[in-house]
């Protein structure tokens, strides 16, 4: 008669416990917890000074409210650019009233909006002969940690010739670049205006 050895037993038990164990392990679901969202390289919490580029009413307006909802009712500092684009006809001193004067208009419209949502502002006139080489020279002088770009109506030629000057300043910048589009729903508005 076949007499089962303790130590058989017990080394069979175990095998057939590890090798549960091991078909467990192997097949179980993992439990479904959302991964959690990659960190971005800084935090927007540290973007203290924003560049806003003006340049017509509805694409300068966006912007300057994109900035402000970045910083979310944190204390920041916005720095309004508007370029003067003077030919190469022209000195760079070159008197341009009217053109000055559609400057300070678009800049005193941006900087409603930044004090509406409590933000300091400082406004530039440049005249420049490179619209994205004027934008980014205030950029480095004043240090900023991000410039906020609004693209407008995809058929103006407003929109088409920023396209080639958001394109440069992506390209050129020393910080980092925020690109809004005006979404197709809200062209027809924006051509309206």
């Amino acid at each position: 008669m076949f007499r089962p050895d303790t130590w058989g037993v017990l080394l069979g038990l175990s095998f057939i416990a590890l090798t549960a164990g091991v078909f467990f392990w192997m097949f179980r679901l993992p439990s479904q917890r959302p991964r959690p969202a990659a960190r971005g390289h800084s935090p927007v919490e540290g973007l203290p000074r924003i560049l806003v580029p003006i340049v017509d009413a509805i694409t300068s307006e966006r912007a300057v409210e994109l900035a402000c909802r970045l910083r979310n009712g944190q204390k920041a500092d916005l720095v309004l650019v508007h370029v003067i684009e003077v030919p190469d006809t022209l000195p760079l001193d070159a008197a341009m009233p009217d053109r000055d004067n559609m400057g300070r208009e678009a800049l005193e419209m941006g900087r409603v909006i930044a004090h509406r949502y409590g933000y300091n502002t400082r406004t530039y006139i440049v005249h420049h002969r490179h619209t994205a080489q004027g934008i980014l020279q205030v950029a480095n002088e004043e240090n900023v940690d991000a410039i906020v770009l609004c693209d407008g109506v995809a058929k103006s030629p407003v929109s088409r010739a920023w396209g080639k000057i958001d394109a440069a300043i992506l390209r050129r910048a020393n910080c980092e670049v925020f690109l809004d589009k005006v979404p197709p729903a809200m062209q027809p508005l924006a051509l309206a205006a």
